[in-house]
């Protein structure tokens, strides 16, 4: 039936849909997983999906369990088993475990590129590790994509490369 004032396109079984101003989730069968709570609901990404409500953003799993209470100003979505989060103007990390990897400390955030991810502290750059290790530090005032374990960095105008070396364990 047409009950819903918005409707998203299925994406592994499931749809967002919206019924008056609040948004649920859908299975083919029409019936509700996540029922209808919700300000916002992004796609689900790696089984987890960002949920609004009452201003503030948490996450819930294609069950509808509030897997991170819906605290944070701002949420991104989990990309390789990370989501940036943001709390208080300031950027931190969380797992897809249910686990806050760092607190939201860094100025700015940027999803993980397969081991590494690019943070900003003040004015500069730097890298941490999954681990939340940092690897680099924010001294730069640039750091280009990385690859292969070579990072194009700017700082005080010149331009250069490093060997960026991290621990896995």
């Amino acid at each position: 039936p047409l009950n819903f004032t918005e409707a998203e396109k299925f994406a592994g079984g499931l749809a967002v849909v919206k019924i008056a101003s609040h948004y649920g989730v859908i299975n083919k069968s029409g019936n509700f997983v996540v029922q209808a709570k919700y300000d916002e609901i992004a796609d689900f990404k790696e089984g987890l999906a960002v949920a609004k409500k009452d201003g503030k953003y948490g996450y819930i799993n294609t069950k509808g369990d509030l897997i991170y209470p819906a605290i944070y100003d701002n949420a991104g979505d989990f990309k390789n088993g990370f989501a940036v989060i943001e709390q208080n103007q300031k950027s931190g990390y969380l797992t897809k475990s249910g686990q806050t990897l760092i607190a939201p400390t860094y100025d700015w955030a940027e999803n993980f590129t397969t081991e590494l991810a690019k943070i900003q502290i003040g004015d500069y750059y730097g890298l941490i590790s999954k681990k939340g290790q940092l690897v680099l530090a924010a001294e730069y005032d640039r750091i280009d994509a990385f690859a292969a374990g070579i990072a194009p960095l700017v700082k005080k105008k010149k331009l250069g490369y490093k060997k960026v070396q991290w621990k896995l364990s």
